[in-house]
């Protein structure tokens, strides 16, 4: 069964921030829904290219997956290194951002995963944005595209449809308290769009045992329409927006490399 551990001693990070949503927002039935989807496209290698504090990548080896794992964020990286020595899994890993990714894995696999609506903060994590490239998340799709072998997939996700439907922000979310590992937490998560300058702001505020830690991030908002359109530019076929079990928070595709 999946158990998410978390570290609640200072530092408090953007990375202890996700993994406490990590604990909130997903279980085991969204690993197995993301099971089902390899096994459904006969998956058996897999590249996570957003592993930040390593979920699910490491549920998914704890279960036999052959996955490795990458990620720009160091803050990110040292987390995942904490969790992979507490869950006592063995996998291969970079820190390398995905521009230079081609430059730093030779390998190519079955499946390459982007989750988390990773791919709109291409440019940006835990700060705004200050230059606009958007550009750069075709790059990072051509770099994923290199990846896979013929006939593999991209498994990618972007922001829940409804999101878009909203007129008032912005959206709040209060995930209530929680005890996790002898600590009182709390959870609330604001987001707005911006639509003149095609950003999404996103914010929490965490707090435990009372002590109130608030974060930021601004991303680019890319919409289901937007994503789609990107994978087609990029090369891949059979696009598909796929229900996953468990996932009541992103949009996801599901896409192929050609052979």
């Amino acid at each position: 069964m999946f158990m998410w551990k978390v570290d609640l001693n200072p530092p408090i990070t953007i990375a202890t921030l996700w993994d406490v949503c990590i604990y909130y927002l997903w279980d085991d039935t969204f690993v197995k829904g993301v099971e089902k989807v390899f096994n459904t496209h006969g998956v058996k290698t897999i590249l996570d290219t957003a592993g930040g504090t390593g979920f699910p990548s490491i549920a998914l080896r704890k279960r036999g997956w052959d996955v490795n794992y990458a990620d720009g964020s160091r803050t990110m990286f040292e987390n995942y290194k904490k969790h992979l020595a507490d869950e006592k899994v063995d996998m291969l890993f970079q820190l390398v951002e995905w521009k230079n990714l081609t430059h730093k894995i030779q390998k190519q696999y079955d499946a390459v995963m982007c989750r988390g609506n990773s791919l709109s903060y291409v440019d940006a994590w835990n700060e705004d944005l200050i230059e606009l490239h958007p550009e750069h998340m075709k790059l990072a799709l051509e770099n994923f595209y290199k990846l896979i072998k013929p006939g593999g997939i991209l498994y990618i996700d972007t922001v829940e449809r409804s999101e878009f439907e909203k007129t008032k922000f912005p959206i709040v979310w209060n995930f209530g308290e929680r005890h996790i590992n002898g600590h009182k937490v709390k959870l609330v998560r604001f987001v707005s769009h911006d639509y003149t300058r095609g950003v999404r702001i996103w914010s929490h505020k965490l707090i435990i045992d009372n002590r109130s830690y608030e974060f930021s991030c601004t991303s680019y908002l890319l919409t289901p329409e937007q994503l789609r359109s990107l994978l087609g530019e990029t090369g891949f076929t059979n696009v598909k927006e796929t229900s996953v079990s468990g996932e009541e928070w992103y949009t996801v595709f599901v896409c192929r490399k050609p052979k």
